[in-house]
Parts: C-alpha cells; sequence; structure tokens
C-alpha cells in the first residue's frame, strides 16, 4: 500500500487535485475524531452508569441482609423482597453489562479518534513545501485508520455529524463572544437554521 501514493503523485505531489484531496481528508478526518469521541463518551458514560447502579445495588443488599430489625421495620416493603427485588436488579445489569459491552465499544472508538487525530494532524501539516513521501503518508494514514477503525453507526451518523459541525460554528462565534453562554449560541443556531430551512421554497442539498 505505501507505494500506490508515491506512484500516483510521482514527482508532481502537490498539484491542485492533490491540493484538494488533502483538505478533504483533512475536513472528513476533523469530523471523524468529533464523532469517534462523542460515541467514545456515550458508551464510557453508560458503562459508568451501569457500574455506579450494580455497586449500589449490591450495597443495599449487603445492608439489608445485616441490617437490625428495628432499622427493617421501618422499611415501606419486608427486608426479603426489597433483596430480591435487588438481586433481580444486580443480575439484569450484569447481563446487560456483558452482552452490550459498553466499556470495549468506547476502547473501540477511542482507538478510531487517535487514528483519525493522528491523520488529521499528518494533513494539517502537508504544505507547498512537502515532499511526495510526506504527502504520500498523509494519505496513507487517512486510509489506514478507515480501514482499520470501527465504522460510525448509520443511524448516528447524521446526529453526530450536525454535533460536529455545531460545534464549529460555536468555536467561531466564542472567539468574537467569549463571554456568552454556549448554550445559548447552540440554542440560536438550531433557531436560525431551523427558520432558514423551514422558510426556503427548496432546502440547500
Amino acid at each position: 500500500m505505501d507505494g500506490n501514493y508515491r506512484r500516483i503523485l510521482g514527482e508532481h505531489h502537490m498539484t491542485a487535485d492533490t491540493k484538494l484531496e488533502v483538505e478533504r481528508q483533512r475536513k472528513t478526518a476533523d469530523m471523524l475524531v468529533s464523532c469517534h469521541a462523542r460515541l467514545r463518551d456515550q458508551f464510557a458514560f453508560h458503562a459508568r452508569v451501569i457500574d455506579l447502579f450494580l455497586l449500589l445495588a449490591s450495597l443495599l443488599i449487603v445492608s439489608l441482609t445485616f441490617a437490625a430489625d428495628d432499622v427493617l421495620e421501618w422499611l415501606p416493603i419486608s427486608s426479603r423482597l426489597g433483596i430480591g427485588i435487588l438481586a433481580i436488579g444486580v443480575t439484569f445489569g450484569s447481563l446487560a453489562a456483558a452482552l452490550l459491552d459498553w466499556k470495549a465499544s468506547s476502547a473501540r472508538h477511542d482507538r478510531a479518534a487517535q487514528a483519525y487525530a493522528a491523520a488529521k494532524s499528518a494533513l494539517t501539516l502537508v504544505g507547498d513545501s512537502s515532499t511526495s513521501d510526506e504527502v504520500a503518508r498523509a494519505l496513507e494514514l487517512y486510509e489506514e485508520a478507515g480501514r482499520y477503525s470501527v465504522p460510525i453507526p448509520e443511524g448516528s451518523f447524521a446526529r453526530l455529524k450536525s454535533e460536529h459541525r455545531i460545534k464549529l460554528l460555536i468555536s467561531r462565534m466564542l472567539d468574537k463572544n467569549p463571554a456568552a453562554p454556549v448554550w445559548l449560541m447552540r440554542l440560536r443556531l438550531r433557531w436560525g437554521h431551523s427558520r432558514r430551512f423551514w422558510k426556503a421554497e427548496e432546502p440547500e442539498i
């Protein structure tokens, strides 16, 4: 694979078409870093929630098991029934955590985010003075990231792309309005874009 881009580029490594392709891949890599990072954080959050639930439920089971009778009298249900409900919850939570494996999903998307971040950095450094080997290596990093990274779920792509574009717009707005609340910027963007989309006779494609 290392020779493919080098043979294509030859001595004319920074033609207009090459510059356009480098910029296209850089923008796409930037978006995919955001998408995979968002999925990484999302799956990690789910894993933490289920871990905290299992920990809390287990502590409650132990507490009910060894609690004194006068303490148990204050409970609205019997300790035996409470322990049974908590045990069912722990069993279900453990099975869900094992089947869904959110921690492994988070780790896979973390590796994908790092791979695309490396490709983005390499593509950003490409310029008119870059050698054909440097340009080819940057393009190959992007190709390798796509080949070996976990894919983004089809049903999540549009939402993640929207979040990425909003993030870029908010970043520009913060440069000029650093004290403005981010939530207000996000609300204004959604309202303005929704109005523009609704009023358009034919939405832009």
